[in-house]
């Protein structure tokens, strides 16, 4: 209290969230929070996690949304790449059967841009998310349409992506294996025994009706699996913060 007191709130924040739930620690993290959104982010590295945003994953509305965590996958340039930590929802990556689709006009990316982004994030918040121009490049074997470039908010990892941050036994684990939400299965995604589930990536697969995944065990599946699909597959979005955003709580301290 008294690091917050005297306006290091980022020290202050770093304690209460050591104290988890003892006595009102969390409680004063929130606090600190809403006056600042980028509070949890500004001193994270990658390999960190942080929190970000509310979405449904108790599968209890009663209680609200929790907080969503993230494992910071890059810091370059004062933003954050962030990738959430668990699959948040099973979702198909383009609602219509055997139609050729790609990243840019594919259903998921709508819902991901669209419903989640206002759901899950409050304005200012959504006003720290970055803007972002992604490449979709081709499938790097088979050479399957990738199609334009796109400007996202929120988006899926890459096959290049991918590459760069599963690239080996560690990372697949550590970073490629996800839970699945309590919400997501209540909702129909299906997991392994140990409650695993694969997840999409938003590079096209070996047919312009199939898109890439990363399997229960973390390591990508470049073939692909069929677009439609909405009960195999989970959703981890990914997004940039921007560390530089000007917060009206942080600059009032």
């Amino acid at each position: 209290m008294r690091l917050a007191d005297a306006g290091d709130t980022g020290g202050a924040y770093a304690l209460f969230a050591q104290l988890g739930n003892y006595r009102d620690a969390a409680s004063q993290a929130e606090r600190l929070i809403e006056q600042d959104v980028l509070l949890p982010c500004r001193a994270a590295e990658k390999g960190d996690t942080v929190t970000f945003g509310r979405y449904e994953q108790d599968n209890n509305p009663g209680n609200g949304p929790e907080p969503i965590d993230w494992i910071v996958l890059d810091k370059v340039d004062g933003k954050l790449l962030l990738l959430s930590s668990a699959c948040l929802a099973g979702k198909a990556y383009n609602a219509e059967s055997f139609a050729p689709v790609t990243w840019e006009t594919c259903s998921l990316r709508a819902w991901l841009g669209g419903e989640f982004f206002d759901s899950a994030f409050s304005e200012r918040e959504r006003e720290a998310v970055a803007s972002v121009v992604n490449r979709n490049d081709d499938h790097s074997t088979v050479g399957t349409p990738g199609g334009k470039d796109t400007e996202d908010r929120v988006f899926l990892l890459s096959e290049s992506d991918a590459v760069i941050y599963l690239n080996n036994d560690y990372d697949q684990d550590t970073i490629g294996r996800a839970m699945a939400s309590d919400y997501a299965v209540a909702n129909g995604l299906q997991t392994d025994e140990d409650g695993l589930c694969s997840w999409w990536l938003r590079s096209p697969g070996m047919y312009e009706y199939i898109a890439q995944f990363v399997d229960q065990q973390g390591k990508p599946y470049p073939n692909g699996g069929s677009t439609d699909i909405d009960y195999l597959f989970g959703v981890r979005p990914a997004l940039w913060v921007d560390l530089d955003t000007a917060d009206e709580g942080a600059a009032a301290q």
